[in-house]
C-alpha cells in the first residue's frame, strides 16, 4: 500500500514577476512530482497562469487580509494540507501563518533578502513559524534577533 503524499500549501504574496514569484513557480513545479502542491494567491496575475500550465491548482483569496482568516482556515482544514510554506515576509504570508497556527498545521516561512530593518511587530510574528528559511548566511544573521538560529536553515 502506498503512503499518501504530503500536502503542501504554499502562499505568494503576489503573482506578479519578480525574483520571488519566479522562485516560489520553480519550488512548486520541482515539487509537485513528490508532494500535492497549491498555491493561495491574493488576486489572479501571471503566476496563475504558469501554474496552471503546470497542473498546479491554485486559491485566490482576495487581498489575504487579516479578516480572510477565517476563510485560509477553512481552506486548510478542508484540502487537508499537511504543512503551509510562505513565500515571503509579506504581512499576507503572517496572516495566513496565523490561520495555519489555528489548524493547526506547521508553518515554515522563507526569508529572501536581509532584515536589518524588519519591523519588529513582524519580527515578533517570525518566532511563531515552525521554521524559517533564509536565502543566505547574513539573511539568517539578520533574524537571530527573532527566532533561533539554529531553526534557521539557509
Amino acid at each position: 500500500m502506498t503512503k499518501p503524499r504530503a500536502r503542501i500549501l504554499f502562499v505568494a504574496h503576489t503573482t506578479r514577476i519578480g525574483g520571488a514569484t519566479n522562485s516560489l513557480f520553480l519550488l512548486v513545479r520541482h515539487l509537485k512530482n513528490q508532494y500535492d502542491v497549491a498555491v493561495l494567491v491574493p488576486e489572479e496575475g501571471i503566476l496563475c497562469e504558469w501554474l496552471a500550465t503546470e497542473g498546479v491548482p491554485y486559491f485566490v483569496l482576495p487581498g489575504l487580509r487579516a479578516n480572510t482568516l477565517l476563510q485560509v482556515f477553512q481552506l486548510i482544514r478542508r484540502e487537508r494540507f499537511d504543512l503551509v510554506y510562505g513565500n515571503n515576509p509579506s504581512r499576507r504570508a503572517r496572516n495566513v501563518m496565523l490561520a495555519a497556527k489555528m489548524a493547526p498545521v506547521p508553518f515554515i516561512w522563507h526569508f529572501r533578502g536581509v532584515m536589518w530593518g524588519l519591523d519588529w511587530r513582524l519580527g515578533l510574528f517570525v518566532r511563531f513559524a515552525d521554521a524559517v528559511v533564509a536565502v543566505s548566511q547574513a539573511t539568517a544573521e539578520s533574524l537571530n534577533r527573532f527566532y533561533p538560529s539554529q531553526k534557521i536553515h539557509v
